[in-house]
Order: structure tokens, then sequence, then C-alpha cells
């Protein structure tokens, strides 16, 4: 009967999102409801389950931004997140803004990953150091 309760209280207690600080000043959280106060925070939201699913896509992304290989436009969805983008020309460098939102329910947050006002290097040196933070407070490899 303990055990029972036991089991019954660690599955109640699983956290859906992991919260990323976009600042990559706060360590990883997690919850299962996301609020618009998250969004104020600097914190997105990633499904706990999709989090190297979501760093994956992340290196791509600077991949393609280190390669210069651009394409017209960009979308993409992993669990409640949707990635968009759209290449914009820019002098002599092509580039692209890419948006990110999470519909975790209760809120749906949004974040500018990538900003067309900035070089295609610096979007994808900010963005690496993003992942390195994530891949530290997650654990993962």
């Amino acid at each position: 009967m303990i055990i029972a309760l036991v089991f019954i209280s660690s599955v109640g207690l699983a956290q859906k999102y992991a919260l990323l600080d976009r600042k990559m000043i706060s360590p990883i959280t997690y919850t299962n409801a996301v609020t618009v106060a998250h969004d104020y925070q600097s914190l997105f939201p990633v499904e706990k389950d999709k989090l190297n699913e979501f760093v994956a896509a992340l290196e791509k992304i600077v991949k393609m931004l280190n390669d210069k290989n651009i394409p017209q436009s960009l979308k993409y969805k992993l669990g409640s997140t949707e990635f968009k983008g759209v290449k914009i020309p820019f002098g002599s460098e092509e580039r692209i803004d890419i948006n990110l939102s999470a519909n975790c329910g209760s809120a749906t947050i949004n974040m500018h990953l990538v900003d067309a006002k900035n070089t295609n290097a610096t979007n994808a040196f900010n963005i690496s150091t993003w992942i390195k933070y994530i891949k530290k407070e997650a654990s993962l490899k």
C-alpha cells in the first residue's frame, strides 16, 4: 500500500517542461504548467522529453548560419515548440530571422532566436553559447 502511494505521488510530480533562461543566468527549472509570468522572467519552455531534440535543432541552425546555407524560409515543429524563419537579404550577406513559439496550453511564449540585424556569425555564436548553457544545466551530452 505504501509503495503504491509513493509510486502514484512520484508519477504525479513528474515535471513536463524545462524552463530555459534566455539570459543564461538562472539554472534550468522544471514545471508542469507554463504561465505568462515565465515569459516576463525570460524563461522559454521546452518539453522535458524533447530537450535533446531541441538542442539538435539549435545545432542545425548554427551549422546553417556558419555554412551560410540560408533557406528561403524555415518552419519546423518540435512538440509544443515551433521554429519559423524567413530569409532576409542584407547587404552582401543573406541572413535569416527566426522566431520560436511554444504553445503550452495555458500560455504561448515567443522568443526571437535569430535576429537578421546581427551577422550570421554573431547569431551562430549566441546560439552556440545558449546550447552550452542548456547542455550544462540539463546534463546533456
